[in-house]
């Protein structure tokens, strides 16, 4: 059974350790998977480029490996030098994967989704707003099938097609109802790019602290 770090203390002590002499040394850097003994969150944490060995070596989720990492990549770069370290500390030892799921992804998803009303004109789409609305409402009741993830991601996809103005809104609501390792990473993603670049490293930030948030209670 995947439990975070183990549930050993040493383990989380080794790679919280190994990110700050990576920071220390100036070897986190945004851009760069991992080469030349620098690299980005992941890369730094593992000293190789490689999101599914998160389960394996540290017990983390792969999904929130590729939240982690699209997180670092968006935010300013002296947020981003210390995030590896912020995120390793928040997790708590021992979380499990259905803790991760439940009090972590589900929760992250609602909140990215809840925010995209404020970044287009919900009377002029109101077709994408129901579908942002329908996500949010199966992430909130968690046992649903993939049949019906399957058609979320559709209705989303449909609604993109017929209002591109607010394309990214409903490409985040479809990566929110996706079922791959990507989905937290790319519903972030997307979701930021809905708003102006000045905007987006702030979002990227706020992403960040919501998720140490929700890390920092994933026991429940």
């Amino acid at each position: 059974m995947l439990q975070a770090f183990h549930n050993e203390k040493e383990v989380k002590d080794k790679y919280v350790n190994r990110v700050i002499a990576h920071r220390k040394a100036d070897n986190i850097i945004q851009g760069t998977g991992w080469e030349e003994g620098k690299g980005c969150a992941v890369g730094c944490t593992l000293e190789r480029y490689t999101h599914e060995s998160y389960p394996i070596e540290l017990g983390i989720p792969e999904w929130l490996a590729h939240l982690e990492d699209t997180l670092f990549e968006g935010m300013e770069q002296k947020d981003a030098m210390v995030w590896p370290e912020n995120f390793l500390k928040a997790i708590p030892l021992g979380v499990t994967e259905d803790q991760f799921d439940k009090n972590v992804k589900r929760p992250f998803m609602i909140f990215i989704l809840e925010g995209l009303f404020h970044n287009f004109d919900i009377e002029e789409y109101p077709e994408i707003a129901a579908v942002i609305k329908d996500v949010i409402a199966l992430h909130k009741r968690g046992d649903v099938t993939n049949d019906e993830w399957r058609s979320a991601r559709s209705a989303a996809a449909s609604a993109a097609a017929s209002a591109s103005a607010a394309s990214a809104a409903s490409a985040s609501a479809a990566s929110a109802a996706s079922a791959s390792s990507w989905s937290a990473s790319a519903s972030a993603a997307s979701a930021a790019s809905a708003v102006s670049i000045t905007a987006r490293t702030e979002a990227y930030k706020q992403y960040a602290d919501k998720l140490i948030e929700l890390l920092e209670q994933a026991r429940g």
